[in-house]
């Protein structure tokens, strides 16, 4: 399929998308931005006859990248039990190479998701321990050297002391940032707006009408791969930090 017709598949599909909800700081992005970040990966080389893991998936980007049938694969990883059934549902009606596991990302991986996959996607909450549990279980998702990962962070929620930590754990763990293109990502305003510390420090309660939060897009790169633990993060809260806002 290509990727337009792809696209106007997901428009209709996305529809019935389950509503980002706060207990998973929830908060999809743009059906536009989706495709953008497969464009992105193809461009990149990551995607043709790939083995690819989505590392939380409320965008729906497992589907998306079903749908253009460039991948040889797709495995989600979703604690969600709302995102699991709807994206398990449209792979079955639509025979998609996606398979959907219920997986609490704080949790050790499997070993048979371990050293799998050539490329991962997530967008994790923008904290240290979420960071940990997102991309950290993607990096030991991935085979080895030259594989590739992809993962948003904003300006809003992380500073640039926090980028350097981050920096310097992809690092220690193997990769190189090769990729970073600010405001990438596009998200969709959220219903729980009224409910975050963002709204309780903003000096004007009004629910925004344009879509406001953004987030650049980084590309990684495996060039070492090195033995990390695949440790049990569930005694940490990985959703909030002192630079928490929209959580």
């Amino acid at each position: 399929m290509s990727l337009g017709k792809a696209f106007d598949e997901f428009l209709r599909i996305q529809i019935d998308r389950p509503e980002a909800i706060r207990e998973f700081d929830q908060g999809y992005v743009t059906p536009e931005t989706a495709f953008a970040r497969i464009a992105l990966a193809d461009s990149r080389g990551d995607l043709r006859g790939k083995e690819v893991v989505v590392l939380g998936d409320d965008d729906l980007v497992g589907v998306a990248l079903g749908l253009t049938g460039l991948v040889k694969s797709v495995v989600v990883l979703e604690l969600d039990e709302r995102l699991v059934a709807f994206e398990q549902r449209i792979a079955t009606e639509l025979g998609l190479p996606l398979q959907v596991i219920r997986h609490d990302l704080r949790k050790p991986l499997t070993k048979e998701l371990l050293s799998k996959f050539d490329v991962f996607f997530c967008d994790p909450p923008e904290t240290i321990e979420a960071f940990d549990a997102f991309v950290g279980r993607g990096i030991i998702a991935l085979k080895g050297e030259g594989c590739a990962g992809y993962f948003g962070i904003t300006h809003v929620e992380s500073s640039c002391y926090k980028w350097r930590l981050l920096e310097m754990k992809l690092l220690q763990r193997g990769l190189v940032i090769t990729d970073i293109i600010h405001d990438f990502n596009v998200y969709m305003n959220w219903e729980y707006v009224d409910e975050m510390l963002a709204w309780d420090l903003a000096p004007i309660k009004q629910p925004p009408i344009r879509n406001w939060y953004k987030s650049s897009m980084v590309r990684v790169e495996m060039v070492e791969k090195l033995e990390i633990p695949n440790e049990d993060l569930t005694n940490r809260d990985i959703y909030n930090d002192p630079e928490s806002s929209t959580t």
